[in-house]
């Protein structure tokens, strides 16, 4: 398990069931989640509007569309252009 993985696991221990670490795809599916929910937590915003943001879609106030693109680029899981 890498290290950041093992430390959202930490920081968010009921988000990933036991039966899940079995399977590649769904860790990698509970990891993307646990990021998510991480940036959500640092914008200050719920994990709908954090996905919606980088899926790029309507309906989010310009603010916090850039407050979560920047916390995004800032922790990596966005790329900067």
């Amino acid at each position: 398990m890498s290290e950041s993985l093992r430390k959202l696991c930490e920081q968010y221990p009921s988000a990933i069931p036991p039966e899940v670490m079995q399977s590649d795809d769904a860790m990698l599916q509970a990891t993307e989640r646990l990021q998510l929910a991480d940036l959500a937590k640092k914008a200050g915003v719920p994990v709908t509007t954090v996905s919606r943001v980088l899926q790029g879609k309507a309906g989010i106030p310009d603010p916090v569309r850039r407050r979560v693109l920047r916390l995004a680029r800032c922790e990596g899981a966005l790329e900067s252009t």
